[in-house]
């Protein structure tokens, strides 16, 4: 599938307070007092991005009562639906039959066992490619066809076989092929186009594609700029090359999941000793040249230091737009908020567990209903991380450090006038568990300490 990339923008840390929907709280040694007017859950904390580096942090005390006094409450600005530009069309898919148990609602296909397309990959004839300027590498998950020099494309193949293992140990192992054979990927890395047009290695002209495009078993990329994102684009087609082998192009689940785990698994941090981590979370622009996600973003989102100073409210779509079913064509921008939604239920506490059941779901009308039952389930809760989420969002994020539970034992100002609850400087939003309602206050006494810039 075509993959865009951002060569030109590079991630930067957003000065914006965290969530400009809601009144900044800006921890402070002494105490201070803060009114606030909520239409849903009592938040408090900052993000890292933020504020400068906490250094051996000191837990501080925070009391929450109720106020006396009411104002008219702001009604929170809603961002508006994303925007999509006619660029190129979802496959048509068939649908299967489905059936619902009980919570969770899942629904299953009734088939028979699961079985790989097979092997459609036309037989390799070196010394034509040869003679046309284009050399082959071999791996065990990977056959590269390529015209570019060697030390541009080393290990690529290496890199292949490393991912199919992050992938069936993360998805699940794939089942045999129709044909028993196993599993690999013959991938063009495309350097002049014309090269391999001229012994019929280009796909057909309803295959056009800018960065990257896969068809079973086989994919085409043209060669990026940087060798970072060399690797990652190859690695995002073979994941899907893995992700659609049971059904092709013609029952997979919608873009959003395909594109957002192609997105997520490919991005990867490659150490000087040869070691990989895939999935990861660019910790800056070095050593991610060409990703640009992050920074793309914070600048479409109006998070980004430029934006500082802005009358206009964050432009961030609500989930549900983003886990759209179904889309006739998509922006670049689309790739980057695919790629944010599938890390955050990849990584937060809350949704992990049952995101996890997603994968499990490769044919659509399945993965459909799951999705349905799960945005139901999380009804309460989606929408509120997923802002919090995307306005904390930075090079560096860290679920274990940014992303925090909701108390099981919630409260309201009927059950209790007051409550005292811990947290931590370094942490990100941090929940209070207050249910309330329109209209109403609380005031806010932060007592405690924490050093800053120290190394």
């Amino acid at each position: 599938m075509d993959v865009p990339t951002d060569q030109k923008v590079k991630c930067q840390e957003s000065l914006r307070p965290p969530v400009r929907h809601l009144e900044h709280l800006q921890r402070r040694p002494a105490a201070v007092l803060l009114t606030l007017i909520v239409s849903m859950l009592a938040l408090i904390g900052c993000s890292e991005s933020r504020r400068p580096a906490a250094s051996t942090p000191v837990d501080e005390e925070v009391i929450v009562v109720a106020s006396d006094t009411a104002d008219a409450s702001e009604d929170v600005p809603q961002p508006p639906a994303h925007s999509e530009a006619n660029t190129r069309t979802e496959p048509q898919r068939a649908t299967a039959p489905a059936h619902a148990k009980s919570q969770p609602q899942i629904a299953e296909t009734v088939t028979g066992p699961r079985r790989r397309l097979p092997d459609d990959r036309p037989d390799i004839n070196e010394q034509r490619l040869q003679a046309a300027g284009i050399r082959v590498e071999r791996g065990r998950r990977l056959i590269l066809l390529t015209d570019l020099p060697p030390q541009e494309t080393a290990g690529l193949c290496q890199l292949a076989d490393r991912l199919f293992d992050k992938l069936e140990r993360d998805l699940g192992p794939l089942p045999p092929a129709a044909d028993s054979s196993e599993f690999q990927v013959t991938g063009h890395l495309i350097g002049d186009a014309s090269r391999f047009a001229s012994i019929g290695l280009m796909p057909g002209a309803a295959l056009t594609f800018r960065h990257g495009r896969h068809v079973n078993y086989r994919f085409w990329m043209n060669n990026p700029d940087t060798a970072y994102y060399r690797r990652h684009l190859l690695l995002h087609e073979f994941t899907h090359c893995f992700m659609t082998c049971e059904s092709g192009m013609t029952d997979i689940p919608p873009l959003w999941y395909i594109e957002g785990m192609a997105e997520y698994f490919a991005t990867h941090r490659l150490e000087v000793d040869g070691s990989v981590t895939f999935a990861v979370m660019p910790g800056s622009y070095e050593g991610f040249e060409g990703w640009g996600r992050v920074s793309e973003l914070q600048r479409v989102a109006g998070l980004d230091a430029e934006s500082i100073g802005s009358d206009q409210p964050p432009q961030i779509p609500r989930i549900h737009q983003v886990m759209r079913e179904s889309v006739n064509s998509q922006q670049d921008v689309d790739y980057a908020w695919w790629w944010a939604v599938c890390w955050m239920l990849q990584n937060h506490p809350q949704y992990a567990e049952d995101f996890a059941e997603f994968r499990t779901r490769q044919q659509r009308a399945p993965f459909l209903q799951t999705a349905r039952s799960f945005l139901q389930q999380h009804k309460s809760t989606l929408a509120v991380d997923w802002l919090l989420f995307v306005e904390s969002l930075e090079s560096g994020f860290r679920s274990e450090r940014e992303f925090s539970r909701i108390p099981a034992d919630r409260w309201t100002l009927n059950s209790e006038k007051s409550r005292s609850l811990t947290i931590r400087p370094d942490a990100g939003w941090t929940s209070t568990g207050l249910q309330m309602q329109a209209g109403e206050q609380v005031q806010i006494t932060a007592q405690g300490r924490y050093a800053m810039n120290q190394p």
